[in-house]
Parts: C-alpha cells; sequence; structure tokens
C-alpha cells in the first residue's frame, strides 16, 4: 500500500532554513502544472549569407529554413512567437524593409519591422530586431511559425549574416 503524507507547511526542525530533497519528485506532469505556467519551449538557429531579393508589394516567405513548428499540449495555450534577427539590406532611398511573423503561411500582423530611412542609393545597412507575436493555440494539432518580409518603395535586397543571424523561440504557456 502506498503512504501519502499531507501538510500544509513543511519546515525545518527550528523552523527556519531549507528542506533538502534527496530524490527528485515524480509523477509532475504538464497536466498537473499550474495556469501561466511554461509548458514546453522549442527553439532553431538558422544562419544564411545568401541574398533572397524581392520587388513584390507582397510579403515573401523565407521558406522552411525560416520556420519552426510547435504542438500545442493545450488548445486555449497561449503561444508566445519571437524572431531575433540580424540583417543586412540594401534599399533604394526612402524605402523600408518590412519583416512579420507568419501562421501556417499566413501573415498575423502587419507590424513594421523597420521604418523608413533616407540613405543613398546602392548603400548597405545592418540592423537586428525582435519581432513578437502572442497567439492562442486554438488546437493540439502542430503550428507552424516563420517570417515573411516585403520591401516598400523599391526593391529590397534582403541578405542575411552567418552566425546566428536568425532564432526562432516557440515557448507554450498553459491557461
Amino acid at each position: 500500500m502506498a503512504s501519502k503524507i499531507k501538510v500544509d507547511t513543511l519546515e525545518t526542525a527550528n523552523g527556519s532554513g531549507t528542506i533538502a530533497l534527496s530524490n527528485q519528485l515524480t509523477g509532475m506532469t504538464y497536466e498537473s502544472m499550474a495556469a501561466g505556467s511554461v509548458i514546453q519551449v522549442a527553439t532553431k538557429s538558422h544562419s544564411q549569407n545568401s541574398e533572397v531579393t524581392t520587388t513584390s508589394t507582397s510579403y515573401v516567405a523565407l521558406g522552411t529554413a525560416f520556420e519552426l513548428a510547435v504542438t500545442p499540449k493545450y488548445a486555449n495555450s497561449l503561444i508566445i512567437c519571437e524572431i531575433h534577427l540580424g540583417m543586412q539590406y540594401n534599399d533604394d532611398a526612402n524605402s523600408a524593409l518590412i519583416c512579420v511573423i507568419t501562421k501556417a503561411g499566413s501573415v498575423m500582423n502587419s507590424d513594421t519591422y523597420g521604418s523608413s530611412y533616407s540613405r543613398v542609393n546602392g548603400s548597405k545597412s545592418y540592423t537586428s530586431n525582435t519581432l513578437r507575436e502572442f497567439d492562442v493555440a486554438g488546437g493540439t494539432s502542430a503550428i507552424t511559425y516563420g517570417m515573411s518580409f516585403k520591401g516598400q518603395g523599391g526593391n529590397t535586397v534582403f541578405g542575411y549574416h552567418g552566425n546566428g543571424a536568425y532564432n526562432i523561440t516557440l515557448t507554450e504557456i498553459k491557461q
């Protein structure tokens, strides 16, 4: 027969200090975790030195190398998608580079990554930023998040540098 200990407070003999556990607790699963707990975290890094170019005014997906999927444990979980990127880009004067997070290939939000810059045509700029979206899972099937971009006001040359140019982190929070 298994034994159970039920207590409201666990203290040391003299009422102060910490209690050391010699064995790990077992039986703790994501089902038993409280709302607000981190259920899982998935990460992916990618470096790319070749350039991707577009003159499109519609968003262009960067492909599967720039995507990450998560399978939520709960349909009502909060998924936090963070994309950290560093890039070099070359665009026409007074144009902007706009990057967005995508969910299953669709733009989640049209927030502007870059703003308008004035510079001599053909100049290259290096910049880094973090894109962040909060999403409700909506189911327990795999969800793929990624990034798309477009140029505003002219031809945009979009190039990644090596050494950790792109990092995506997906965090599931129990609701």
